[in-house]
């Protein structure tokens, strides 16, 4: 094809990374904007690369078993959710899918054992979230980016928010929770007792006083921030924390981009010293507060920058590294310092596939071999993808 505006009859073969449907016509990939596998649709190109044709729906001609309708009034329009529109199994095979393409097409890597995925409740499990403020006529409530878009539109109902933050929500839209003039983002977080609601100006400063919650996880109290990150998916906390820090123990753990401790303070049952680093002065700050309620004085929290810290403290020897990194990955720095630190194990936190699996190219021809990947749906509706990898350093006789 290649031609804008010709129009196809395809069958979905599976999603990719942005949400599209792949289909293959006259041998050509083609991304279809809308559909889900199992599909099939008449598409009209929109768009031509040099590798892939770009498409929308004209016509579903055949729904997909896997397709239902959406709960949400929002979707197609709200940003936020991708999937609504595809059954929860499915979701989570597209998921399983997309990690193990990224790893084979990205660092050539096919796992020889089982890739284990772990669902969660499809709603109600959003215990942070971030609106806009959206303003119609006089009225002002809680909005989100349209898809692809920066324009913000009025939300009336979110069901991926955990009970509390939707009554929030609903105060927020009905007007019982008043709106400052000057915000225009909203930060909403729930805790095991309390919902903080926090608002921020065009420049993201905060409105007021910035609130904390406090949340149990894993037998530990943690004091977090209510716009500060912490994992959103309060359902499968438990899990993740336990497939991230179980198993390995010694004398000295790195907890790489360690927030306000999630895993720092399971990590310090099982090793003597656990040195933990956040970039966030105030996340840090928040680590070491959670550390001493908890009574583990073997963990230490540094406020500082991944790779300037590690390139002071790789020489210390490491038995365990846990690095869970933002979505743009760990990058080149961090991997060559962590391989030159000769830890026997590293356990890789991912949010995105693609830069798990280009910093993996960095780890496995280097003495690192992939013994173990758990995908877990943190974020049901949508096409974020979380993995746990771990690697263990190959012994040479």
């Amino acid at each position: 094809m290649g031609d804008t505006a010709t129009t196809f009859e395809a069958r979905i073969e599976r999603l990719v990374a942005s949400g599209a449907g792949l289909a293959r016509v006259e041998g050509r990939v083609v991304f279809v904007a809308g559909a889900v596998p199992g599909d099939l649709v008449r598409a009209r190109v929109v768009r031509s690369a040099k590798r892939h044709d770009e498409a929308v729906v004209e016509e579903l001609l055949e729904p997909s078993p896997d397709r239902r309708v959406a709960r949400c009034a929002h979707f197609g329009t709200c940003g936020g959710c991708a999937l609504q529109h595809l059954a929860y199994p499915a979701q989570l095979a597209a998921k399983r899918a997309l990690v193990l393409d990224a790893l084979r097409s990205v660092a050539g890597v096919v796992p020889e054992f089982e890739v284990e995925v772990l669902g969660s409740p499809e709603y109600g499990w959003r215990a942070r979230a971030e609106f806009q403020v959206a303003s119609t006529g006089t009225k002002r409530g809680p909005g989100g980016f349209r898809v692809r878009s920066h324009e913000v539109e009025a939300v009336h109902e979110c069901p991926v928010l955990v009970p509390e933050l939707e009554n929030a929500l609903r105060e927020l839209d009905g007007g019982a929770r008043p709106i400052p003039e000057d915000a225009r983002t909203i930060h909403l977080a729930a805790g095991d007792a309390k919902t903080a609601v926090v608002y921020s100006d065009e420049k993201g400063k905060v409105i007021g006083n910035e609130l904390e919650i406090r949340q149990n996880v894993a037998g530990f109290d943690f004091t977090l921030g209510a716009r500060g990150f912490f994992q959103a998916n309060r359902a499968l906390l438990p899990q993740l924390v336990e497939r991230a820090t179980a198993g390995p123990h010694g004398s000295l753990a790195f907890d790489l981009y360690a927030g306000s401790g999630l895993f720092s303070l399971p990590l310090a049952r099982r090793f003597d010293l656990v040195m933990a680093v956040e970039e966030d002065k105030a996340a840090a700050a928040r680590l070491g507060v959670n550390a001493r309620r908890a009574g583990r004085t073997g963990v230490q929290a540094h406020a500082s920058e991944v790779s300037r810290w590690l390139g002071l403290a790789r020489r210390l020897g490491p038995d365990f590294v846990l690095l869970d990194p933002p979505r743009a990955g760990a990058g080149p720095g961090v991997v060559d310092a962590l391989v030159a630190s000769g830890a026997a194990e590293i356990r890789y936190v991912s949010c995105d596939p693609a830069t798990l699996a280009r910093d993996l190219r960095g780890f496995l021809p280097r003495g690192y071999r992939l013994e173990g990947l758990v995908v877990l749906d943190l974020f049901p509706q949508t096409l974020h993808v979380e993995a746990i990898a771990t690697l263990k350093r190959v012994v040479v006789a």
